[in-house]
């Protein structure tokens, strides 16, 4: 845009001034195109100029009419085309010497060249701009201009808000630069991923969960920043599915937690165990309205921010004597299903005992699961069955690990050193499960043969008397 705009100008400098140079036409007289002289008062047969004796019978030796040079247009050309080549040709001199002149280009041709890129992230004109952001010294209509692209970030799941444009909006709002729209846009951002979940399908008649989850707080990296949000209402056809308690001014303020940019920025989870209801079978619409808090205490830019929102989300209730999970079994699924679902090597399978039995302790690798599953795991020891936990795990492309065991399943003690472990899938692992919301899962059989297994023997030890002495 710059070089474009710039050799625009140029050209039209120069047209300037070869039109103000040549000069407009004067007369129609006809005069010799070496000397100048006035042929007009000369016969017509004249072979040789009298003044400069050239031959005028040549191809264009005989010039009619004579022009005047136009002093203004000249001026004009001139005027356009000094400082344009001028700058050019720095351009040029700093493109070919690596020299960076942004720091001496005016804010508003880099907002220019800013909002003209396609990519809204790092650049050259951008960086510069937030740098004198920093500094204070952009105009409020500058400095919007970054505030509106930082919140932009903020709400992108892909937008690269820490580290960058967080800094951005935190020099923003410390030089008094940012409306209270622009701040109300912030604090609902601010809570990134905020979403209710539940199991796909209800029975009639019974309790069950539905879970808020916060996947990150894009909050200000120098800003401490109290912060706390709570359900008002959560109805179903004007009925309320939970009562809640009123909320004031002073339970937000003390009940909020401290966050400081992506130091806190974590997986949050809050679970609400909600009474049965009376309804059909059938679908159903939650309406949950919502209050939130921001504070920012301390300093010369400490604010409050309170405001409201609301959320609604489909439900569905099945009769009592149906599973609200099903099965599926894919023979084309089944090769991906077991390949991804190793037992960890690295952390292997653990019997601790502290007493004549032992309880399980062990983990799963998961890495692209192409369904949901619903797993209880068994160890197979000397012949025999044993139940070692559950594994529930929603499909994800992404790697995480998963654990199981725990001291509510029981082992006796035994001497084999590799087990055979069984993942056999069962609805009833997911059905009431407030972390895994499917409403179906695998349904086939994964066996793992020959795994290591470790023994921890925790019990005391006998005491052994000392000797006689």
């Amino acid at each position: 845009m710059f070089v474009l705009s710039f050799g625009i100008i140029l050209l039209l400098g120069l047209t300037a001034i070869v039109l103000g140079w040549r000069g407009r036409l004067v007369d129609n007289r006809p005069s010799c195109r070496i000397c100048g002289y006035d042929l007009g008062g000369h016969a017509g047969d004249l072979k040789r100029c009298p003044e400069c004796g050239s031959i005028l019978s040549a191809f264009g030796a005989v010039r009619w009419g004579r022009r005047r040079v136009q002093p203004l247009l000249l001026s004009l050309g001139l005027l356009l085309t000094v400082p344009v080549a001028a700058l050019l040709g720095a351009w040029l001199w700093g493109r070919a010497t690596g020299f960076n002149w942004l720091p001496w280009v005016p804010s508003w041709i880099l907002v220019l060249q800013a909002c003209d890129e396609t990519d809204k992230g790092s650049s050259p004109a951008t960086d510069e701009l937030m740098i004198r952001l920093g500094k204070g010294s952009l105009s409020d209509a500058q400095a919007a201009f970054l505030v509106n692209r930082a919140l932009d970030a903020q709400a992108d799941p892909h937008g690269a808000w820490f580290g960058r444009w967080d800094a951005a909006f935190e020099s923003a709002w410390n030089n008094g630069q940012v409306t209270d729209k622009q701040v109300e846009r912030y604090g609902r951002g601010f809570v990134f991923g905020w979403s209710l979940d539940h199991l796909a399908e209800i029975r009639v008649g019974e309790p069950y969960i539905i879970s808020e989850y916060v996947q990150d707080f894009r909050g200000m990296p120098n800003t401490p920043t109290v912060l706390h949000r709570s359900i008002k209402s959560m109805t179903m056809e004007g009925h309320a599915v939970r009562r809640y308690a009123g909320l004031s001014e002073a339970d937000f303020v003390r009940i909020g937690t401290p966050i400081k940019g992506k130091e806190a920025a974590d997986y949050h989870w809050l679970a609400h165990e909600c009474p049965p209801v009376d309804v059909p079978a059938g679908d159903w619409e939650i309406e949950v309205k919502w209050s939130m808090w921001i504070q920012t205490p301390g300093g010369a830019t400490a604010r409050n921010i309170h405001f409201d929102g609301e959320m609604a989300r489909g439900i569905r209730f099945v009769d009592r004597d149906e599973s609200v999970v099903s099965l599926v079994v894919d023979p084309q699924l089944k090769e991906a299903m077991r390949n991804a679902i190793t037992l960890r090597p690295l952390r292997p399978l653990q019997v601790l005992f502290e007493s004549e039995s032992g309880y399980p302790r062990g983990a799963a690798d998961i890495r692209n699961l192409r369904e949901n599953v619903g797993f209880n795991v068994f160890f197979v020891i000397d012949g025999r069955e044993y139940l070692a936990g559950s594994l529930p795990v929603e499909k994800a492309s992404r790697r995480r690990v998963e654990s199981f065991g725990g001291r509510e399943y029981r082992i006796p003690d035994f001497d084999a050193s590799q087990i055979t472990v069984v993942l056999r899938p069962d609805p009833a692992v997911v059905e009431h499960k407030m972390t895994i919301f499917p409403s179906r899962i695998w349904g086939g059989e994964i066996v793992f043969e020959n795994v290591p297994i470790t023994k921890v023997d925790r019990r005391p030890k006998p005491a052994i008397d000392p000797p006689d002495q």
